[in-house]
């Protein structure tokens, strides 16, 4: 199930922080570069993630930032920053950003059920559609889609201006 609902998403109390990176390691605009800014760690996992560029696609990188409290997920959805240069390519990273969340969400789910407990995931209000241009109707349908799948809730948190 899906949640939208107002507020920072860094002044919440999400355990997991999601958000769409590319495969450059370049954290440098958008919501990528306050996290890179708050969470300096997040950022050096994604340099020293061991995949190359092209390996990364579909993949995902996390970074513990106080054990079982606060992780951030860099989801590899783009090989480079900025908007897709085709509907081929927008495609590709419509497909890569579901299985970058499906795989991180199917990971939640065995350690959920290993220690027993749930942990609360949260993203950015329009995530991968803004900068990266993708539709956010499409990226909320790919979301849906898979938080029903792996029956985790995700919140979407949309900053007030």
């Amino acid at each position: 199930m899906i949640h939208i609902q107002r507020g920072d998403l860094f002044k919440t109390d999400v355990n997991f922080i999601l958000h769409q990176v590319n495969c450059e390691s370049l954290m440098g605009k958008g919501i990528a570069k306050t996290i890179a800014h708050l969470y300096p760690l997040a950022e050096k996992v994604d340099k020293e993630f061991p995949y190359n560029p092209q390996e990364r696609l579909g993949k995902y990188s996390i970074a513990t930032i106080r054990k079982n409290d606060l992780y951030i997920v860099n989801l590899y959805g783009q090989q480079f920053r900025g908007k897709a240069n085709s509907v081929k390519e927008q495609n590709e990273r419509y497909a890569f950003l579901r299985e970058s969340l499906t795989s991180f969400l199917a990971d939640l789910n065995r350690k959920q059920k290993k220690e027993k407990r749930t942990y609360k995931v949260g993203l950015p209000y329009k995530m991968a559609s803004d900068m990266a241009g993708g539709s956010w109707e499409r990226i909320l349908e790919i979301l849906l889609d898979v938080s029903e799948e792996q029956k985790v809730d995700l919140h979407i948190y949309k900053k007030d201006s």
